[in-house]
This record gives structure tokens, sequence and C-alpha cells, in this order.
């Protein structure tokens, strides 16, 4: 809780220049089109569809008889849901005001789509494959999904570069954690 502290106080709601230049730009670059595909693209990164997502997969695992990687796939998402609400809370950083095309309420620092994305799509790839060249080929697809969802934010201008990247940061640490603890063996 210290070290969690320590950080919301060093992050504080300070935004840099790049930050709002990124949001800046991204906003200059919209269009009717390509705002229709970001915003859809955005909830792959939303508990509204990694949840049912997640549902699929544990149930999966226990018919398989594989309860640990159940457990690793719901432990993804709750776990970092809590780190990622937590950290708003200390950090407390306002969204950009930047002309944004969604209406968010809760705080900026860090992106829960971008944390949400990269915790659940690399524990999923993991667990909902074998070794080999079908991890590897799950691993690759979540990784362009995991980079599109962080880029539909700063797009949306909901979120600052900042923001996604701390929040694939804690995703991506949280997943390697959950997948170290409830290391799934190979089918």
């Amino acid at each position: 809780m210290a070290c969690a502290t320590a950080v919301g106080r060093l992050i504080g709601s300070q935004v840099s220049v790049t930050d709002r230049d990124a949001v800046l730009g991204a906003a200059g670059e919209r269009s009717g089109a390509l705002t229709t595909v970001m915003t859809t693209l955005t909830e792959l990164g939303s508990v509204h569809t990694l949840g049912p997502l997640l549902a699929v997969a544990a149930a999966w695992s226990v018919i398989r008889r594989r309860p640990p990687r159940a457990v690793a796939a719901l432990a993804a998402s709750v776990g970092v849901t809590a780190l990622v609400n937590l950290t708003k809370l200390l950090v407390g950083r306002h969204r950009p005001s930047l002309d944004p095309v969604l209406d968010v309420g809760s705080p900026s620092f860090p992106s829960g789509h971008a944390a949400q994305s990269a915790a659940v799509l690399v524990v999923l790839a993991v667990v909902l494959t074998g070794r080999g060249a079908a991890r590897s080929v799950a691993l690759a697809l979540a990784v362009v999904l995991i980079l599109g969802v962080g880029a539909t934010r700063v797009y949306l201008g909901v979120h600052y570069p900042s923001d996604v990247l701390a929040g694939w940061l804690l995703g991506t640490l949280w997943a390697a954690g959950v997948l170290r603890v409830l290391s799934p063996p190979a089918p």
C-alpha cells in the first residue's frame, strides 16, 4: 500500500505536454468511419466483452477438468480490476477534457481498458492453448488486440498515452504474476 501511495504522489494529477499533444493530435485525425471502428474496438477492453469471454473460458476449463486454468482466467480479471481501481483512487488524475468522444466519469490513470485487455487476453491466450504454435499465434493476436484497445483510448480522447502505458504495464505484470502462481500445465 505504501508503494502504491508513493506512486500516486509521484504521478499525481500532472499531465505532460507530450500527453496533451498526443490527445490533441488524435482528435485532429478523427473521422466518422474511423471513430465508429475505434468505438467498436475499444469494447474489446471492456468488462462487458471480456466478462462473458472469461466465463466461457472458465467453464471450458472446468469441463475439461483443468480447474487451475479456470482460476487463472478469473484471477486475471478480478485482480487487475482491483489494482486499477485502487490506483485510480490513489492518483486521481482527471481525464482529458480535449473534445472526448465518450463520456467517462472515473479517473484517468491508469487506463482500465488497457490493463484489463492486457491481463485477460494474455492469460486467456495461455490458458486456452497448448504449448507451441497455437500459443504463439494466440499471444500474437492478443498483443495486436491489446495495442489496438490502447490506441482507441487516446483516439477517443478518454485517456492520455501515459494512462494507456501504465494500464498495459499493470495488466502485463498482473498476467505474469497470475500465470506464475497458477501456471497451467500443458495439455
